[in-house]
């Protein structure tokens, strides 16, 4: 989870492994990415292949030399108003599952 705070700063937290600061740093660098679109666009953002992928030009080929393919990135609530924390799932194969981003989000309960 990336949170993207007042000023354009930006915090990784809770990362899965080594591989999502990496994510990161590279999107904090450029200020571009599926992530840093999801959060301030408040939108879902799916990459099907980054070796095709023109919206990012200098993200897009960092993360494929990390062996990223495809991803998944989506704005969570913030709880305050003055940040917007992010969420990226990245599969490292190419294409996802199904071609409804919708469906790879976790539902709350009740719903």
């Amino acid at each position: 989870m990336l949170l993207i705070g007042k000023g354009e700063t930006f915090e990784t937290l809770a990362p899965t492994g080594g591989l999502m600061f990496k994510l990161d740093e590279l999107q904090m660098r450029y200020l571009e990415g599926p992530c840093v679109k999801a959060a301030l666009g408040d939108v879902v953002v799916r990459t099907d292949d980054f070796r095709n992928e023109p919206r990012w030009p200098n993200y897009s080929p960092q993360v494929v030399q990390l062996g990223v393919r495809s991803g998944l990135s989506f704005p969570a609530r913030p709880s305050r108003a003055c940040s917007r924390p992010w969420r990226s799932l990245p599969p490292t194969t190419c294409g996802l599952a199904d071609s409804n981003p919708s469906a790879h989000l976790a539902r709350p309960p009740g719903r």
